[in-house]
């Protein structure tokens, strides 16, 4: 359990271009996350039209939670951790 611990939460390793990539994929969900509060069409209506029961309260959680994993991605805190909730936004 210490080494998963390890893996998501411990310091990266790995060429600084890593860099480049979190600062420019973590502004795209920071983004995306904003814009969950901010134009209905991309939260509740959007969320409402996919079927999703109660939309507002799922397109504000959702928002949230990529507002909160773009911002570590950006700042490349717990990378690992913060990048994994957000696989299946980034596929769908």
């Amino acid at each position: 359990m210490n080494s998963i611990m390890r893996f998501f939460f411990g310091p990266a390793r790995g060429p600084a271009s890593i860099v480049l990539i979190c600062l420019a994929v973590g502004p795209i969900f920071l983004s995306e996350g904003i814009l969950k509060f901010i134009d209905p069409n991309m939260g509740a209506v959007r969320f409402a039209r996919v079927g999703f029961p109660h939309p507002y309260f799922t397109a504000h959680f959702v928002g949230m939670f990529e507002i909160v994993c773009g911002f570590l991605v950006l700042l490349g805190l717990w990378t690992r951790a913060a990048a994994l909730p957000l696989l299946p936004a980034a596929v769908g």
